[in-house]
């Protein structure tokens, strides 16, 4: 599962032990990613979706994960492990 910010600079993705990772992408001057954070879940993830949440000033990303267990839960793009 792979989900995107708006401005395709940092990636969500959920691997097959269901960790998310939240990656950052750089294309100038050479691609590059690297894992900014991680955090693995008690259960199934099955879905990914990246929600940017913009107030005056600020800019507050979030990642909607489904579980296997039929919930859904939204974690903060900046910590994943507050979820």
């Amino acid at each position: 599962n792979v989900a995107w910010n708006e401005s395709a600079t940092k990636l969500a993705l959920a691997s097959k032990d269901d960790t998310l990772f939240i990656i950052s992408i750089a294309v100038r001057p050479v691609l590059r990613a690297s894992i900014d954070r991680s955090h693995r879940f008690d259960g199934e993830i099955n879905e990914l979706a990246w929600c940017a949440r913009h107030h005056p000033g600020t800019q507050q990303d979030s990642i909607l994960v489904t579980r296997g267990n039929g919930t859904i839960t939204m974690v903060d793009a900046q910590d994943p492990s507050e979820c």
